[in-house]
């Protein structure tokens, strides 16, 4: 049994070493072979769903069965692979004692979702929280290093209910299609207003399928003036720099 953080950070050092070494294997047997784009995809794919079933085959020998195991790649313009291996179990806790996350949603139910599924992977430190966005940033404001959207709104709307929330210095992390060029071009001068600049935008697929999503990258750079998030309707029918 593990009984400490440090051993619980061992044994996910030890799947991520795992990773790697599948991983390199993979690009070493495709190296120098003729194939079509869509036949890489799918060898990828494949190997993709053999090491998320080796991983947890190895949490659940190692004492940690029911882990959930979720594999995300991003794919860079040049065709490299960036894979990220996340791990969630009740014994494995990879925050420190002082660091948070809020989870934040206006539906109730929603909220009720969300603390029932920190409380099965044992998120103890994360805070489930039914509020508007814009009435949330009036108690937390710039105190996070990042927040995370889906696809909520559009992105002018969304820098002004995400951006007054993060610290200068943090990140906003926005979910997109992978049609959202226009999009993001309009957004720059938002995010501008807001102390943002956008940094990176990359494109990358959800595993085990042909699913192709976009995430926006903004850097907050300077505070958000005291004046945003306006209320939602004002937001709505005038979003900054439109």
């Amino acid at each position: 049994m593990w009984k400490s953080r440090e051993e619980s950070r061992f044994m996910v050092a030890a799947v991520l070493l795992l990773l790697a070494a599948v991983y390199f294997w993979t690009a070493a047997a495709v190296s120098g072979m003729e194939v079509s784009a869509g036949e890489l995809e799918t060898y990828y794919s494949e190997k993709e769903r053999e090491l998320v079933a080796e991983a947890r085959a190895f949490l659940d020998r190692e004492g940690f069965r029911n882990s959930g195991v979720m594999l995300t790649r991003v794919v860079d313009e040049d065709g490299r692979r960036q894979y990220t291996l996340t791990v969630h179990h009740g014994k494995i806790d990879d925050m420190e004692e002082d660091d948070r996350a809020a989870l934040l949603d206006s539906l109730g139910k929603r909220i009720e979702f969300l603390k029932e599924a920190c409380e099965t992977l044992g998120l103890e430190n994360a805070e489930c929280v039914q509020a508007r966005a814009e009435e949330f940033a009036g108690e937390r404001r710039e105190s996070f290093d990042w927040a995370v959207s889906r696809a909520v709104a559009a992105l002018p709307v969304l820098c002004e209910l995400c951006l007054p929330l993060v610290k200068v210095g943090g990140q906003m992390l926005a979910m997109k299609s992978t049609h959202s060029q226009e999009e993001i071009n309009g957004a720059k001068q938002a995010a501008a207003i807001l102390g943002g600049k956008i940094e990176w935008v990359k494109d990358y697929t959800i595993p085990t399928t042909d699913v192709v999503h976009r995430v926006v990258c903004i850097r907050k750079i300077s505070p958000s003036p005291g004046k945003y998030p306006r209320k939602f309707a004002q937001i709505k029918k005038q979003p900054l720099g439109m």
